[in-house]
Parts: structure tokens; sequence; C-alpha cells
């Protein structure tokens, strides 16, 4: 059973957090949540410490401790092993010029790669990290330390973009799962975020949380918003979308946002689409700030099941 303590975090007022007998911590700024909960994206200094060789999924990691999102984190280059991406693959390397890059994705919370045994891991608050941090959970290769927050999929470093067709599906990814399978993981009765909210933070725990890379077959309910950097130009958008299941129709959510990129196969088609259009989609899901922070909203604790949302990395044959 998760328990709760009183725990003063820096520059706050004591909230309740939940202990982390129960899965891991992440510690967020509510402003940052506040600034990137409609985004698609973010854009920041990352010092990376070392690039992966091929993974499973074909993606190319590049790990970072140190960097302007305040988090131990990832940023990853969709089947950055393909030639099309070598330019930017290149880019990402630490001996490449300065370990410091100007990374630019698609923001990613998932607790897929957590602290193993319930470790913490806070944004600096700016008079340092929380107390809950002073030991915070560093561990990890080099390449794909513990981490709850990624880069993923990576648009460009440096500037440098990666192309259009990194955004597609290739047999080389080996982690691809159905709809139905993943939202059985999704949807259990144990898979629950459990938040803590002040003025200034944001305290989420989580137990990890598998199934990467998902085909999604969507219906879309509402046509596209854009998403804005932070120069005010727009950089792709979401849609409202039931994701059902291609064989009986049943619907696995209602109403999901689903993000893309405007430089990319899927987002031609969302960007496009109109109410009651069906696309086939790969998806990658992530925790929505959004929803984190509409339910959390005048309340110190609240547990929720996992309030996803997909970023669309490849548009697929419809079936």
């Amino acid at each position: 059973m998760l328990k709760r303590i009183l725990f003063g975090i820096a520059l706050l007022a004591p909230v309740q957090v939940w202990c982390a007998d129960s899965g891991s911590i992440l510690v967020l700024k509510t402003a940052w949540a506040q600034k990137y909960r409609n985004r698609l994206s973010v854009e920041a200094k990352v010092t990376i410490l070392h690039v992966s060789a091929k993974e499973k999924d074909a993606d190319i990691h590049g790990g970072s401790r140190v960097n302007q999102v305040g988090l131990p984190m990832v940023a990853e280059i969709l089947n950055g092993t393909q030639p099309s991406q070598k330019r930017v693959r290149q880019e990402m390397q630490p001996n490449q010029g300065s370990s410091q890059k100007t990374i630019y994705g698609a923001w990613r919370l998932w607790f897929e790669h957590p602290p193993k045994g319930g470790g913490a891991q806070c944004q600096n608050f700016g008079s340092g990290a929380p107390a809950m941090c002073d030991r915070q959970a560093l561990r990890g290769s080099d390449s794909n330390p513990d981490h709850s927050f990624e880069i993923h999929p990576v648009f460009a470093v440096n500037g440098v973009a990666a192309a259009r067709t990194s955004m597609v599906l290739l047999p080389d990814n080996q982690g691809v799962y159905d709809a139905k399978s993943a939202f059985k993981v999704y949807t259990a009765k144990t898979r629950k975020v459990n938040i803590a909210r002040s003025k200034s933070g944001l305290t989420l725990n989580s137990t990890r949380i598998a199934y990467n890379y998902v085909r999604l077959r969507v219906r879309v309910t509402s046509a596209s918003t854009k998403t804005l950097r932070d120069d005010g130009t727009s950089d792709g958008g979401w849609v409202s979308a039931d994701v059902v299941t291609d064989d009986d129709d049943e619907v696995l959510q209602q109403g999901a946002r689903i993000f893309y990129f405007a430089d990319s196969a899927p987002g031609d088609a969302l960007q496009k689409s109109h109410s009651g259009d069906e696309l086939e989609l790969l998806g990658i899901p992530r925790l929505s700030l959004d929803t984190i922070l509409r339910v959390s909203e005048g309340k110190q604790t609240i547990s929720i099941p996992l309030p996803l949302e997909f970023v669309a990395v490849a548009l697929l044959p419809l079936t």
C-alpha cells in the first residue's frame, strides 16, 4: 500500500507527496508543466554523454544528465540507424564539436525507464532540486540513464533536421504492439498516476509503464489545433480522436489527443483531416500534462488512471 508522507519541497509550502514504496517519483515545476501542457515540442540545450548503437526499435539514444530541462533524460532519433539520418546522427555525437547540443523534438513524460527501486528525479526549483532529490537517481548507462523524460522523436540537433523519412515504420523496429494489447496494459487497475500538487510543484508517482510503439486506428472527432514553439511559429498540432480496434470497432479511448509534427507523413494526413475520418498510425504514448493539471487543480493529492495522449510518428496503410 502506498504510504503518504508530509514533505517540504524547496520554496514550496509543505504538501503531501506519494512515497516511492510503489514505483518512482518525478517532481516538475508547475510553471514548466503549464508552459508545455498543450505543446508538441521542446527545444533545449542538452549535454550528451554517449550515443547508443542500434536499439531493438532502431532508434538512436543520446543520454544526458545535465540539460536545460533539468532532468536525467534521453534524446531519441527515430529510425536513427538509417542512411537518411546520418547527418543528424553525427551531429548528436558528443565528440562532434561540443557535447552540448541544441535538441528540438517532441517532449515525452513516460515511466518506461524510471530509477529502479523507487528513486526520485526532480527539476531544479531555482535554489537547487527539492530535498527528496539530494541523491537524485542518476544510475544507468551514459546512453540510456534511468529516466522518465525524453525528447522523442528528435526533430533536429543543432539545426540539422532529421529527415521526413525518420517518421515511418520500418521492419527494423521490433518493438511495435497492437492497440488492444497495449491498452490492456495502459488501463489495468494497477496503472495509476499519483499526483501531489502545490503552487510551485507537481509530484508524480507511477510504476514502470511499457509498450513504447503502438499501432493505432483513430477516428477523428475534431479538426486540427495548431501547436506553437517558443518563437511563436507553428510546428504541428493535434486532433481529438477515438482510438478503436481494427477487428470489432471497440473504442479503446475516447477523445485522445493525437499530436503530429507538420513536416511528416502523419502530419500531412492529420493536418487536413476532418471529423469522421479514420487513419492508421504508429503512435508513441506520453502522459498528458494537460489532463494532469486539469484534474489536480485545487487538490493537494489525487490518483488517476494513466492520462494518455499520443505523438503520431508514422502513417500506415488503412486495413
